[in-house]
């Protein structure tokens, strides 16, 4: 295997392969099954496919290239400030702020912080 994420990547031109066990951990990917052996990242705008075939679409590139791969969260709850706008922030923060709104206890560990969402609420 590592000799084929070797060959992959002395050819890549635009991304990067690693093989499961070596993608970078701000990624997140060591704690999933649904990851392959080996993993291909593009920069941004390029993809990747195979010559004589349709592409269907893709998946995109890192999110960690661009602010282009960005969600937007918009609301109208009582519950928040009028026409507040918020820096840039992940979208786990999301969880711990609509668990507040709605009177939910988390019982789990999260990675989520809603002291990052506050400032939108009232």
């Amino acid at each position: 295997m590592a000799q084929t994420v070797t060959e992959l990547n002395q050819q890549a031109n635009h991304y990067q392969c690693y093989q499961y066990q070596d993608i970078p951990t701000k990624f997140n990917a060591s704690k999933t099954n649904r990851i392959g052996d080996i993993t291909c990242l593009t920069d941004k705008n390029w993809s990747i496919g195979f010559t004589g075939k349709t592409n269907k679409g893709n998946h995109g590139w890192s999110q960690f290239n661009t602010r282009d791969m960005d969600g937007i969260f918009y609301a109208t709850v009582l519950a928040f400030k009028k026409n507040f706008q918020l820096d840039t922030v992940k979208n786990i923060n999301i969880m711990p702020l609509l668990a507040q709104i709605l009177g939910l206890h988390i019982t789990t560990l999260i990675d989520g912080k809603l002291d990052i969402m506050k400032p939108l609420l009232k």
